[in-house]
């Protein structure tokens, strides 16, 4: 049986050019799960129209770093509006505050949106991959429900230097996410087991020489490609080129011929 490939776009709720882009790209079978960031101003725009894609996987993209807007709860220091090099550096020093009730918090604000539990779990640039962090995601995401699957950037180190590009980037999350399957199956739940789709998203450089390599030395079971689409650049969006790059690439793409080529079959995580 051929690999699954799950191509995701991130950050939904941010803006409604990426809400556009999306959905767009959704309806057009490029994308087939979204994850999205519950607090951004623009998250329950979109609910209704995701809900209405067929098969289509909507993810919490936990967001504990970067926001918009500071928690409900009131975290201290204004922790959601940190960097995520200030909370690597506090969680590997272990001087974290306890995100639990945050992490909770935005599950129940998912459920109000949405009318049920997410298809997975992941976080805003991928902060649930580190220390500390990474056993209150999973805690909660095992309370809430056994069937929700949690992403992980473990890929082999050898097909992330087969495939080019951006290795080192790709090497460092996949260090991070060392343990995440075996952690997460010690809860009951479950990870993909490749990954893809990371590079310098503030560099200059034409997305349509990355994406294909995206696809290469894929993983046996799940292998799951992530992608930040816009319509147009936002102001103070550090990324926005990046996003309109991958938008009109999409958009453009024999995505499923790309990945039969491949050994792939665009389809969800099962």
């Amino acid at each position: 049986m051929n690999a699954r490939l799950v191509i995701c776009a991130d950050d939904v709720g941010r803006s409604a050019a990426i809400n556009e882009a999306v959905l767009s790209l959704a309806h057009r079978g490029k994308l087939t799960a979204a994850s999205v960031m519950v607090n951004e101003p623009f998250a329950a725009v979109a609910t209704e129209d995701l809900l209405a894609i067929s098969g289509f996987q909507i993810g919490l993209h936990v967001t504990l770093t970067d926001a918009l807007a500071p928690s409900e709860l009131g975290m201290p220091d204004g922790a959601l509006l940190s960097t995520i090099d200030r909370l690597t550096f506090d969680a590997f020093r272990g001087r974290l505050p306890p995100f639990d009730a945050e992490i909770t918090r935005q599950f129940e604000k998912f459920q109000f949106l949405f009318g049920r539990l997410p298809d997975f779990v992941d976080a805003h640039q991928h902060a649930h991959l580190l220390p500390g962090i990474r056993k209150a995601v999973l805690d909660v995401t095992a309370r809430q429900s056994g069937k929700i699957w949690v992403r992980s950037c473990e890929d082999s180190f050898l097909a992330i230097a087969r495939r080019g590009g951006d290795r080192i980037r790709a090497w460092r999350s996949a260090w991070l996410s060392r343990g995440m399957t075996r952690d997460a199956a010690e809860r009951g739940l479950v990870t993909n087991d490749g990954f893809a789709g990371l590079y310098a998203l503030q560099s200059a450089g034409s997305y349509s020489n990355r994406f294909p390599s995206f696809l290469r030395h894929a993983a046996s079971r799940t292998h799951l490609v992530i992608v930040h689409p816009a319509i147009a650049e936002e102001p103070g969006d550090e990324i926005g080129p990046a996003r309109v790059d991958e938008f009109h690439y999409l958009m453009n793409a024999p995505v499923k011929e790309m990945a039969a080529r491949e050994g792939l079959v665009v389809g969800g995580f099962q």
